[in-house]
């Protein structure tokens, strides 16, 4: 079994317009790097932008963040994805997404993108995680994008039904932790509970990294393995907040 490993890029938000990341050559600067030294085959590209509003959001909420990637981002990253040979990875959030992204990608002569198509529940965003769904989507992508990989995906979403089907007809599986709830329940403290897990994660992740680090004068220690331990760590905490759910 393959395990594809890749990194995400910087989330540019309607409030960071003038953010160092509104730069595209700041925002995939690390892609680059890394596909400069041959240690990648996807590049990740989210083929437009979309407002994150809550299914339940009330007359006095907030208003929700935009997560943007103008165009002119899109064909920047694109670009690279061609210079490097790398296969686009796109994310659809909504059908104009996977219209939008096959156009572009004829229109820069890259190798096939992959196609993962995002299910929403928490989120009133593209489709919820519902067979229809799922036909609309692979549908329009027949028209699109003929005989292109793809994969389903979820954002706090349950996707399990889906998957025979999805199975059946040929397409991938992503699960991780963004695909499920993982056991939290959603509540007004969902924000506060995301934030500490956050910032938890990130802290550790900055832990080890700075561990390594000063261990890398020390091979016998093996720094390498101790950079990779969160990964192991969250990926099994992830396989058994999964067997919660799916217990549940």
């Amino acid at each position: 079994m393959d395990v594809p490993v890749y990194p995400g890029y910087p989330p540019l938000n309607s409030t960071d317009a003038n953010a160092d990341i509104a730069d595209p050559l700041v925002r995939f600067a690390h892609i680059e790097a890394l596909a400069a030294r041959g240690l990648l085959e996807f590049a990740i590209i989210d083929p437009g932008s979309v407002n994150f509003t809550l299914a339940t959001t009330t007359s006095d909420a907030k208003p929700a963040g935009t997560y943007m990637n103008p165009e002119s981002h899109v064909r920047h990253a694109l670009d690279l994805a061609a210079r490097h040979g790398l296969h686009p990875a796109y994310a659809i959030y909504e059908p104009g997404f996977m219209r939008a992204g096959a156009a572009l990608a004829r229109a820069a002569g890259i190798r096939a993108p992959v196609y993962r198509l995002m299910f929403c529940n928490l989120f009133a965003v593209g489709f919820p995680p519902r067979p229809y769904a799922l036909s609309a989507y692979l549908s329009l992508l027949e028209e699109e994008a003929p005989g292109a990989p793809w994969m389903i995906a979820g954002v706090s979403a349950d996707i399990r039904p889906l998957i025979g089907e999805t199975v059946r007809r040929g397409g991938h599986i992503r699960v991780g932790l963004e695909d499920a709830p993982l056991g939290i329940k959603t509540s007004r403290r969902e924000t506060s509970v995301g934030i500490a897990l956050s910032l938890g994660l990130a802290l550790c992740f900055y832990f080890v990294t700075v561990l390594a680090n000063t261990l890398k004068s020390r091979p016998y220690l093996y720094p390498e393995a101790i950079l990779w331990s969160p990964n192991l760590f969250f990926e099994l905490l992830g396989l058994w907040l999964l067997w919660r759910v799916a217990r549940a």
